[in-house]
């Protein structure tokens, strides 16, 4: 019905097309080689009824950045928001600099070469948002690629309006990294110490640090459900009662030792957690090592002995879910480890600092292979919001109700565009039921 006319090696304008027509219209697309320099649009059986478009990749990142800054002025970055609903073509109408650079901004973002384009790096080789385009033109929060692709639809759809509008897949998708299951099972005598010391100047109320002695003492007997990060139970059943099927990202190994975490999945303890995951119905992922992101050897290792545990927990699935450890991630780098190792979806691409958009999108997206300039057969759920990049005071720093009014934005941008709201809560920060009625407004 649509036919897509561009260069056969035009990789990148191929990308975005099959990305934002295929697989978030799901409209029946032809794509066709020609020896123009433009993207070329038309109406099968209607040689007239044409749309010239810029092909992808042909603005540099300074031209993106500068037509991201024209597109999403602070004027009109309300009018766009959730609540108001409009689009680019409501607030711009047909444009002609948004015709030539609308599928370059969205290939700059979804592929990664935005970040790649930043040279600093925090202490964990992780871009900083305070860095980013997108922070400084203060438009994490709005999903632009969406708006951008609405944008291009709108225009394709004016050419041939029996085209349906895009229907998306809304769904909340709770996640769980277990970095620290248990907070005194497998610490010794001195670490307890040392763990207690580091509470002390954390600020920890003095009745938990009365308590703690007690504790660490009852749970290294045995008594499990006395250890303060214990609250799984409480978080399945929560999840089930809002018929969510939870994701449990597991570490299987300790490539940077400590920073890896305490436990050994293999440990009694770890597979009975992950038998209880397995048995109520839950899905396993893995927490990928500090170091596996950038070593395909250590991150093939790494899914082969949780896959074995799993299976023998009765788990039915492939390990095919990642997430690395502190969101570690180099665009250069990491996809292609990935993708080597089998994985078939990661969702690691949220800021450690702050809860939006990423790489502009709340929808699902293949992952782009920098070096090789092709798409990858793994495909990325952006991490929307992450507890403690919206509460830890290192991060933003927001009281409970100031993350339920951001909580709230993501969500209803997420729903706007059918795209999937990743969250994700960590056991060891659900303290208490003010930690719990939070955790409850981000997944309801």
């Amino acid at each position: 019905m649509i036919e897509f006319h561009f260069r056969e090696n035009d990789s990148a304008t191929a990308y975005v097309c099959d990305v934002v027509f295929r697989q978030w219209c799901r409209w029946p697309v032809t794509f066709r080689a020609s020896n123009r320099n433009d993207l070329v649009v038309g109406v099968v059986g209607s040689p007239n009824v044409q749309l010239q478009l810029e092909c992808a990749g042909m603005l540099s990142g300074s031209a993106v950045d500068s037509l991201l800054a024209r597109a999403f002025a602070p004027q009109i970055i309300a009018r766009l928001r959730a609540h108001r609903g409009e689009s680019l073509l409501d607030v711009h109408g047909v444009v002609d600099w948004l015709d030539r650079g609308a599928l370059s901004a969205i290939f700059w973002l979804l592929s990664g070469k935005s970040e790649m384009a930043c040279s600093e790096r925090d202490s964990h080789e992780r871009v900083p948002a305070a860095r980013m385009r997108l922070v400084e033109l203060g438009l994490l929060d709005l999903p632009v690629v969406d708006l951008l692709a609405e944008y291009l639809i709108d225009r394709v759809r004016s050419m041939c309006q029996v085209l349906p509008k895009p229907q998306g897949d809304f769904r909340i998708i709770p996640t769980h990294d277990v970095d620290a299951p248990y907070k005194y099972a497998f610490r010794t005598p001195f670490e307890f110490i040392r763990g207690l010391a580091a509470d002390a100047v954390r600020g920890e109320p003095l009745s938990n640090l009365i308590r703690a002695p007690l504790l660490w003492r009852r749970v290294r007997s045995g008594d499990i459900d006395s250890d303060p990060f214990n609250c799984f139970a409480r978080i399945l059943a929560l999840n089930e009662s809002h018929g969510l099927q939870s994701e449990f990202y597991f570490i299987a190994n300790h490539s940077a030792g400590r920073i890896d975490g305490d436990y050994d999945i293999g440990h009694p303890l770890m597979r009975a957690l992950l038998k209880n995951v397995v048995d109520r119905g839950h899905l396993v992922g893995l927490h990928s090592s500090y170091n596996a992101p950038f070593d395909s050897n250590i991150l093939r290792r790494e899914r082969a002995r949780l896959q074995k545990l799993a299976v023998d927990s009765g788990y039915r699935h492939s390990i095919d879910f990642v997430r690395n450890h502190y969101l570690r991630f180099n665009p250069l780098i990491t996809p292609g480890v990935l993708s080597t190792c089998g994985f078939t979806h990661d969702s690691t691409l949220g800021f450690a600092d702050v809860a939006g958009f990423r790489r502009g999108t709340c929808r699902p997206f293949p992952l782009w292979d920098i070096e090789k300039n092709q798409p990858l057969d793994i495909i990325e759920r952006p991490l929307i919001a992450m507890e403690c990049s919206l509460i830890s005071d290192r991060y933003e720093g927001l009281s409970h109700a100031d993350a339920v009014v951001r909580l709230d934005r993501l969500k209803a941008e997420c729903r706007r565009f059918g795209g999937h709201m990743v969250v994700l809560w960590h056991n060891n920060y659900l303290r208490s039921d003010e930690d719990f009625e939070l955790y409850e407004q981000a997944i309801s």
